[in-house]
């Protein structure tokens, strides 16, 4: 590519950029000049149902200026009438719905859209108008043409005085709308430069001096364009590219042809407005308008329909009133002019031409489930991985299944393909019929179909006279009228499912490239079979429309759970769930997808979802119920171990246990499922008595009667179970033997079939009283106490069972305890409890977490120093840390990239902090849980707060070490004192700030 196209491609990106910022503008409520209406025309009642359709989607997702009237027009009582009449049926409605009396405050937008789009036959039900565009737009959306022209042409409103701009529903201006000024003008024809050799297939303007149109030239040749002087000094001409602008004074003479004393006059319309005269915008309407037409070789234009007596009589009024008027050319350039014309245009266009076009961010893909990396062209299109496809291919709206072989130069629209080939140079579409039948159409590339039959009929790369010869088919099986075109002809049957659709497709190839058995073709034609034109007519659009909405509900599931795979933060990969047509609809497309995967793509799955209906507030969803279910799949992971064998001939009278609090150093978070199931975990923690005694405490002893008894004595409550449901549950927070109750299931005291109490206690062959007592620690404290407290009455239950256990199955069995009663929680809390002293904990990634734990041996010297210059304060305040669980935890599931750096750093640190305890140096020691605790306030704020940062600020002089204990934003604090301070230091400095304010020192020594 040159510098010139280089300047000329950037300059319009830049232009499209811009055009989208405008665009967006006049979506809202602002002082953005709209147009006052915007028309559609159609073929038929059911392409206008269609294009309404299309239009109230778009509103209803505010796509569209809501200040605008749009109005969707089928050719009156369904005959043609050609693009004029089309126009003046547009001024006759506008007129009738409008209250003004004249043209002269409407600024309008018409789009001729109403062609059988006979050359382009895939696009004839729902018009060339909504066909796609091979790019996805900045929101997310595929785009159309109607889009693009929407987009487009959002700036001209305010660079116009009010009248009508007339559009061609199948060619894409792309421009720079600074350069356009339609204010003064009687009309004006929208205009851009090509090169000589493309402006002979399209109609050019020769122009005066003064850039008004001289003469309207249609498909001449080079020489003549050259020789007529249409051509400048750059070899280019001034394609007409079908955007019209006319002023209110021309749209009022038009509506006098119509009407009598400013009404309408039913027999003028009539007389205007017909299959007979079919009249023509272009060749009728715009013809007087250049100055050097005359009206002798007006009247010999060129038709839409045919030259007859009607339209020579109209063209005589017409003349009369527009030939005093004016045409002036706006010549755009850099511009692009892209023609949606033929299927062969199509697929060049796409292929061959894709990369001219990436200015316009058009590409190769455009929401497929398929990697970028593809040698052909999808839009909107579902690619199994074991498709073959070759290069020079083409495919939308289309499900392309297992083991499918698609050849060269083709184009696929609507089809459902698998294990099957498709040959090359064909054009492959699947109709639904109002009836529910499926019709897969196949021509070729190259063909037109409006062609008249002949002796050499090109059909499907052969002649299709040399099967009707060989078959012996006669004329009358395919045409049923005067019109023996390809358009007409009944070569297609009508099938009760695509896969018979499709199979029949392929054997009508087969059977016009003559390799069939005369039997199988007989069968064929008996068939009941239908043309590319009455299958067009009967096709049930808003079907088709359904169809590809369900692919695109598939599609987009499936690029969020690739995106999941790459680890995309959720809340950037949930924006292609929220480009969705119908988000409620696409919800319950990606639940049903991803339950074929595994826990980590379907908790994730969940968790997008929860924050899309919190987002947008979708009714009748729940928010926090999909969050749950995020975190019921994670539970899924975490093994049950199986309960133990229960023998009541060795079980024991009672059992205690008391147990140590648990101070976290390093690692925190790393051991909390799902992130230590998928990436492992590291933790540096230890265990401590609290004012010289373990304040864990749990007993559990038979009663020789038959009643259950659950006792907390530091909560002072006290209840007898006599419900053995009661007994089985366990989820209530609020609940103050939850935890008790959970951990006689998973030890298999309680089993979930149990059906009374009485067989709990014939199990055990007495009932029980079941006592905790945590002593002098405040809820909430961090420092591990609910899980230790789980491990403990395991431990105790466990002991009473005469059943022995190791620690490390103990932790694992407290992790399921806990995701049980849905606290969630990891392993490290319960692991610094149960076992003494300073110890470094490690897992691997898996669901079975396995636990390698290192206890460091210290010094009885570097031992006391630590019991003399650590300490804990509590701050006074509780933090419940399921909540705050779920905050971090959600950051971590949903890919957040701090959190995930954060926790990684936070267990680098477990292991520096190890090798400074090891080699006994306190201080540097300090200066890393310093640092941890600058990670842990990074990565949650909520972890600190006034009182907490008060607190530390109160004794800095005194210390050089400062964590939080747990979550933190409550509970303890954990400090290390200076050398040479005394914690009497520490307590007076406390007791004398913060005097009778719950705010405490406590002293703690290593539980060794």
């Amino acid at each position: 590519m040159n510098k010139v196209e280089d300047i000329k491609n950037n300059f319009i990106k830049e232009t499209y950029q811009d055009i989208w910022d405008i665009y967006q503008r006049s979506l809202g409520n602002n002082l953005l000049l709209k147009w006052d209406w915007i028309v559609l025309t159609a073929s038929n009642k059911d392409q206008a149902e269609t294009y309404k359709q299309e239009i109230n989607y778009r509103l209803s997702r505010n796509l569209l200026p809501k200040s605008t009237k749009y109005l969707v027009l089928e050719d009156p009582d369904g005959k043609r009438v050609g693009s004029g009449g089309a126009t003046l049926n547009v001024i006759k409605e506008i007129r009738e719905f409008s209250s003004e009396k004249d043209f002269s405050k409407d600024k309008i937008l018409v789009i001729h859209s109403g062609g059988d789009s006979k050359r382009i036959p895939q696009y004839s039900a729902c018009g060339k108008l909504f066909s796609p565009v091979q790019r996805e737009l900045p929101d997310g959306r595929t785009s159309t043409l109607f889009d693009e022209f929407i987009i487009a042409f959002s700036a001209v409103p305010s660079r116009m005085s009010p009248g009508m701009v007339v559009l061609s529903g199948d060619v894409l201006l792309v421009f720079n709308p600074l350069q356009i000024d339609l204010h003064y003008l009687d009309s004006a024809a929208i205009s851009i430069k090509a090169h000589v050799e493309t402006g002979c297939n399209h109609g050019v303007f020769l122009t005066d001096d003064n850039n008004f149109v001289k003469e309207f030239l249609h498909k001449q040749s080079c020489e003549k364009l050259k020789e007529l002087g249409a051509v400048n000094q750059n070899n280019c001409v001034d394609i007409d590219t079908g955007a019209i602008y006319l002023s209110t004074k021309i749209l009022n003479e038009l509506y006098k042809l119509i009407s009598t004393n400013n009404s309408i006059d039913v027999e003028k319309y009539n007389s205007f407005v017909n299959e007979s005269s079919r009249i023509s915008f272009y060749g009728d309407f715009l013809y007087p308008l250049a100055n050097d037409s005359t009206f002798e070789n007006y009247l010999k234009e060129a038709a839409e329909g045919t030259i007859n007596d009607d339209l020579l009589r109209c063209r005589e009024i017409i003349w009369k009133k527009l030939n005093n008027f004016s045409m002036k050319v706006i010549k755009l350039s850099p511009a692009y002019f892209i023609h949606f014309g033929t299927t062969k245009e199509l697929l060049n266009l796409v292929t061959q031409e894709l990369n001219k076009y990436k200015c316009l961010g058009w590409s190769k893909k455009v929401l497929s489930n398929i990697n970028d990396n593809i040698k052909y062209i999808v839009n909107h299109s579902y690619i199994n991985d074991t498709a073959i496809i070759n290069p020079n291919v083409y495919i939308e709206n289309s499900y392309i299944g297992e083991n499918t072989k698609i050849g060269n130069n083709v184009i696929l629209s609507n089809v459902t393909l698998k294990e099957i080939s498709i040959p090359d140079n064909i054009c492959l579409n699947t109709l639904i019929s109002k009836d529910n039948k499926y019709i897969t159409r196949i021509y070729s590339i190259t063909e037109n179909p409006k062609v008249e039959k002949s002796n050499e009929t090109p059909f499907l790369n052969t002649i299709l006279e040399n099967m009707m010869k060989k078959y012996g088919i006669n004329e009358k099986v395919l045409w049923e009228t005067e019109d023996k075109s390809l358009w007409k002809a009944k070569l297609y049957t009508t099938e009760n499912n695509n896969e018979e659709s499709i199979k029949s497709a392929l054997t009508l190839y087969n059977i016009v490239n003559c390799t069939l058995a005369q039997d199988e073709v007989k069968k064929y034609f008996k068939k009941k079979r239908t043309s590319l034109y009455e299958s067009f007519n009967n096709a049930d659009t808003s079907k088709m429309r359904e169809k590809n909405q369900q692919i695109e509900f598939e599609l987009r599931s499936y690029e969020f759970i690739n995106l999941l795979k790459k680890k995309t933060d959720i809340n950037i990969a949930k924006n292609v769930l929220l480009k969705s047509s119908d988000i409620v609809e696409q919800i319950n497309k990606l639940i049903e997808i991803s339950q074929n995967y595994d826990y980590q793509i379907k908790s994730r799955t969940y968790l997008a979802i929860s924050k899309i209906v919190k987002e947008k507030n979708i009714e009748n969803l729940s928010s926090d119920l999909f969050e749950d279910m995020c975190y019921a799949e994670i539970k899924k992971i975490i093994s049950n171990s199986m309960p133990c064998d229960i023998d009541k001939n060795k079980i024991l009278n009672s059992s205690y246990v008391e147990l140590p609090i648990r101070v976290n150093f390093g690692g925190g978070w790393s051991d909390t499922p799902p992130y230590c199931n998928e990436n492992g975990g590291t933790v540096l923690n230890a265990a401590f008595k609290l004012n010289n005694e373990n304040p864990i405490k749990v007993k559990i002893e038979k009663n020789n009667t038959d009643s259950i008894i659950l006792k907390s004595v530091d909560l002072n409550f006290e209840k007898e179970i006599t419900n053995i449901d009661d007994l089985k549950s366990c989820t209530n927070t609020n609940d103050p033997f939850s935890l008790l109750k959970a951990a006689l299931l998973i030890s298999g005291i309680v089993k979930k079939d149990d059906s009374s109490i009485k067989s709990v206690v014939e199990r055990i062959g007495s009932g029980f009283n079941f006592i905790t007592d945590v002593a002098s620690i405040p809820k909430g404290s961090g420092l591990g106490t609910s899980s230790i407290l789980a491990g403990a009455c395991l431990k105790a239950i466990y002991k009473f069972l005469n059943y022995k256990i190791s620690d490390e199955e103990l932790a694992y069995r407290v992790l399921e305890q806990e995701q049980l009663m849905g606290t969630g929680g990891g392993w490290q809390d319960q692991i610094g409890g149960l076992l003494p002293g300073i110890k470094c904990i490690y897992t691997d990634a898996g669901a079975n977490q396995q636990f390698s734990i290192e206890k460091l041996k210290l010094s009885k010297s570097f031992v006391d120093e630590i019991n003399n210059r650590y300490v804990l304060i509590y701050t006074g305040q509780r933090r419940l840390a399921k909540n705050l669980l779920r905050d971090i935890m959600n950051n971590y599931i949903s890919y957040n990239t701090k959190t995930l750096n954060i926790i990684q750093e936070i267990k680098n640190k477990a292991v520096e902090m190890k090798k400074t305890l090891e080699e006994e140096n306190l201080d540097d020691f300090s200066q890393l849980l310093n640092e941890h605790w600058e990670l842990s306030k990074t990565l949650d704020k909520g972890c600190t707060n006034v009182c907490i940062n008060q607190i530390l600020n109160a004794c800095e002089d005194l210390i050089c070490g400062q964590m939080i204990c747990g979550a933190g934003g409550g509970g303890f604090l954990q400090v290390i004192l200076k050398k040479n301070v005394e914690i009497q230091s520490l307590e007076n400095r406390i007791n004398e700030v913060f005097q009778d304010s719950g705010i405490k020192v406590y002293r703690v020594n290593l539980f060794e």
